[in-house]
């Protein structure tokens, strides 16, 4: 067998070395701690946050669940999402509501198999993303401060239809409902903002541009954003509020007409977690909005020390998840309607002899 062992201790060398790097460009960005160009709102790049003024809040969690499968002449998904509404008084829990219910069931839709495996991909997540959104839409209606979503407020770009796509008329379904939400949000003056758990982003690195020099930028240039910041960013710290579009980038077609809207920041809320990425909507003033929904995020966050995602989200996740027993109930019911068709039986890779 080759022997490994070399290579391990190359490798891990160039980690080693690799996180100093990283180490010391934050050392600096830090003691620096000023903001530059048109990206960032605050004239600090780090910024104390403060303690939750009053204590009283109730606050909306929304996440989603997914199952999907292929069988031989059709595809199935399955969605849910969930919102769980905490009431806070002096930051202690005190009540709690679920919509539309605790564990509601499943809604589902069957597809035909002549989707290849990206478009089948991409159809799951836009079934996904207007159950939870249009659950938003319906929650911004109910009496709440604030209401979280497990994800950003903005679609990724990996969810897409091109024009003459099967799903085109799904998907600007849900660009409809992003839009909704977002005007809503504005309207009602209930803010939406987005957890994202592991933010894949660099929008706060290459933001930094301009503030260090060009050698400390280009030992950042493959680093992501939580990275970089879990060696900037003390527990209850946060980055200066910045604009989530860039004005040199091409607007999404969801985002036409918010792009002005839209804002984001990371904050370190526990002691052994990583930096959290918070997307926000904001009419006006998303500095003061920003700070608000940082202090209060912190304060419902700050007791797990190594899993800092507010607990409503977590508990919208929970009863969000969908486990192999509602497809089964999916797969049973069917057959006792049709028999055993060709359509419905299993494919090869998932039935082979053990």
């Amino acid at each position: 067998m080759h022997d490994i062992t070399s290579e391990i201790e190359s490798i891990a060398s160039e980690l080693v070395e690799w996180e100093k790097k990283i180490s010391f460009a934050a050392k600096v960005l830090k003691e620096k701690n000023k903001a530059f160009g048109k990206m960032f709102l605050e004239e600090n790049l780090f910024i104390k946050v403060d303690s939750f003024d009053g204590g009283n809040i109730t606050v909306g969690g929304i996440d989603g669940g997914l199952l999907k499968k292929e069988y031989h002449g059709v595809n199935i998904i399955l969605t849910r999402a969930v919102c769980a509404r905490f009431s806070y008084k002096d930051m202690k829990l005190s009540d709690s509501k679920y919509y539309p219910s605790s564990f509601p069931s499943p809604k589902f839709k069957m597809l035909n198999s002549s989707f290849n495996d990206s478009d089948f991909m991409a159809a799951a997540s836009i079934e996904r993303l207007k159950s939870e959104l249009g659950l938003a839409c319906d929650m911004l209606g109910e009496d709440m401060d604030l209401l979280l979503l497990d994800g950003s407020v903005v679609l990724h770009p990996s969810v897409k239809a091109d024009k003459g796509s099967r799903l085109r008329q799904d998907y600007d379904s849900l660009l409809k409902t992003v839009q909704k939400m977002y005007s809503e949000s504005i309207g009602c003056g209930v803010p939406v903002a987005g957890i994202v758990e592991d933010s894949r982003s660099q929008t706060f690195v290459k933001g930094c541009e301009g503030i260090v020099d060009a050698l400390i930028m280009k030992d950042l240039e493959n680093v992501r954003d939580t990275h970089f910041l879990t060696h900037c960013l003390s527990v209850g710290e946060r980055t200066s509020i910045f604009r989530t579009v860039d004005a040199g980038d091409k607007v999404p077609a969801e985002l036409k007409g918010f792009e002005n809207n839209l804002f984001s920041f990371y904050i370190r809320s526990s002691e052994f977690d990583r930096a959290l990425r918070v997307d926000f909507v904001a009419g006006d003033d998303p500095v003061a909005l920003g700070s608000w929904i940082a202090s209060a995020v912190f304060s419902m966050s700050r007791h797990n020390s190594v899993y800092g995602i507010p607990p409503v989200i977590i508990d919208a996740d929970q009863r969000a998840k969908l486990s192999g027993d509602e497809l089964l109930f999916v797969e049973k019911e069917i057959k006792k309607r049709t028999g055993n068709l060709s359509s419905f039986s299993e494919l090869r890779r998932n039935s082979r002899p053990i």
